[in-house]
This record gives C-alpha cells, sequence and structure tokens, in this order.
C-alpha cells in the first residue's frame, strides 16, 4: 500500500512504529471519538453525518436535504 500511495515501503513501516506517529493517531482518534465520528470518511451536512465510503447519490441526497443548491450546468 505504501508504494501505491508513492511512500517508500521501508521509511512507511518504520513511521509505523514511531512513537510520535502512534500518539498523534491516538490524539485524532481521541479528537473525532468527542465528536461523534465514527467511521472514515464522514461527511457532515448540516447535523447529517454520512459515515463510510458511499456512493454519491447517497452524498447528493443529505447535501440537498441539508438545503444545498445543484450547480446549474454552465
Amino acid at each position: 500500500m505504501a508504494i501505491a500511495a508513492g511512500l517508500d515501503p521501508e521509511k512507511a513501516l518504520l513511521a509505523a512504529d514511531d512513537v510520535a506517529y502512534q500518539k498523534r493517531i491516538d490524539d485524532l482518534r481521541a479528537e473525532y471519538k468527542r465528536v461523534g465520528v465514527g467511521g472514515i470518511p464522514t461527511f457532515v451536512f448540516g447535523t447529517e453525518k454520512v459515515e463510510g465510503c458511499q456512493p454519491y447519490e447517497v452524498l447528493v441526497a443529505a447535501a440537498l436535504r441539508a438545503s444545498a443548491q445543484r450547480k446549474q450546468a454552465s
């Protein structure tokens, strides 16, 4: 996966074991939990959350329910 993301595999493995990176991940998880995020990605439209990978149509529907306006084709 590191190579597919354009990363050096050896450096990625070293980073995975780095205490500073692990702390940052733990801090982010705590922050997400505090604000109610349970999945990645999470999209917020007004008061509605859409969690996890979702089809485009699900995101559009949530945005429209939150009073988003469709952009007119140019």
